[in-house]
């Protein structure tokens, strides 16, 4: 692919995708995991000591994903490098080379990068969410880095730890440029017939 800004969004859910289909989604190398899961928690009495259990419930792809794609990947004979890149240098390589600072110092263990690390034990990490239980953590996850500090150690998060960084381009002049109707009739509207919706030069 010539444009690296060229994205192609394939929709899977793999907490629901059966059998060979999902297995299909993992077995091609060049493509990024992830998951658009996000808490349905009220702030209201939280705290670092409040049990995952006594959190609201919500999608089992909200804490699960990752570990599933792990998971799966062990289980399937997929080599772990392979599921590794699919949640980690995929995504900072294609975001780094449509010009992205922050994430061309991210995705790889190498001199000079953001040291964000997650250790886990391969032969037994396993997502335990559930459509009951959504928010449950995954297990054989042990330590975690973000910006070389520490938020998890020994499967534990830290309380009060939070050493992270915003990640977004750099301001730039604007590139908007005006766009009548007739203008993008001509440049992005193409149509064999005229169904009725008025466009000009149809048939």
């Amino acid at each position: 692919m010539k444009e690296a800004h060229r994205l192609i969004l394939v929709w899977l859910v793999l907490i629901n995708l059966p059998g060979l289909r999902c297995l299909m989604a993992l077995i091609i190398g060049n493509v990024c995991t992830g998951s658009d899961g996000m808490p349905m928690i009220s702030d209201d009495g939280l705290s670092w000591d409040t049990p995952y259990k006594d959190l609201s419930d919500t999608h089992p792809r909200f804490s699960g994903s990752f570990a599933k794609v792990l998971r799966l990947a062990r289980e399937s004979n997929i080599p772990l490098m392979q599921a590794v890149f699919m949640t980690s240098y995929n995504y900072a390589k294609a975001l780094g080379d449509m010009g992205l600072k922050a994430m061309q110092v991210r995705g790889r263990m190498q001199k000079g990068m953001v040291a964000d690390i997650t250790i886990f034990d391969p032969q037994t990490v396993t997502d335990n969410t559930t459509y009951a239980k959504g928010t449950l953590p995954s297990t054989g996850i042990l330590h975690v880095l973000v910006n070389t500090i520490v938020v998890m150690k020994d499967q534990e998060p830290l309380k009060g730890v939070s050493p992270r960084q915003p990640i977004r381009f750099e301001p730039v002049e604007s590139r908007f440029e005006p766009l009548s109707i007739e203008g993008w009739t001509k440049t992005y509207y193409a149509t064999p017939v005229d169904f009725g919706g008025g466009v000009p030069d149809a048939h």
